[in-house]
């Protein structure tokens, strides 16, 4: 991937590689790289899933914090839609957020130990969008514009 080979020129100039060791990512786990990768829940979604799940937990006798429920469900960084079956909607709010990629440095301690020294996290942004209006469906593709629509 031509991106994956530009950012590590770029963190080549912060962490040279004669002094810092390179590790693949350690601290973002695969549920929160998939949550941010997720689209935005609509209010009316957010209401829908923070209801189940507090209703579930209260059911098995969890004490529950609602704000907290929220925020957890709250993570997608594409945005929302409020009918995934809708082209239109599919259309005018693509999901442009496709990777999230992240590099750990570290240096070498006095006491022989690498400690962390610097954390590097790359958003990849599609230029085209491929989608569906029906599960098994043909496949759709939009080209995404560099601008923000109003």
């Amino acid at each position: 991937m031509k991106w994956k080979r530009d950012l590590e020129g770029i963190l080549k100039n912060f962490f040279d590689p004669e002094t810092y060791y390179f590790q693949e990512g350690q601290y973002l786990d695969k549920d929160m790289v998939y949550d941010w990768l997720g689209r935005k829940l609509t209010k009316k979604q957010l209401e829908k899933e923070s209801s189940s799940q507090i209703s579930d937990l209260k059911k098995n006798g969890y004490t529950v914090n609602e704000e907290k429920v929220k925020h957890e469900l709250q993570q997608g960084l594409n945005p929302s839609i409020e009918d995934e079956q809708s082209k239109e909607q599919q259309e005018k709010n693509p999901k442009y957020l496709s990777h999230i990629l992240e590099q750990n440095f570290l240096k070498e301690g006095k006491d022989g130990t690498a400690r962390l020294q610097g954390v590097s996290i790359a958003l990849a942004m599609k230029s085209v969008y491929r989608y569906q209006t029906e599960t098994g469906g043909p496949y759709k593709y939009r080209k995404i514009s560099q601008k923000r629509d109003a």
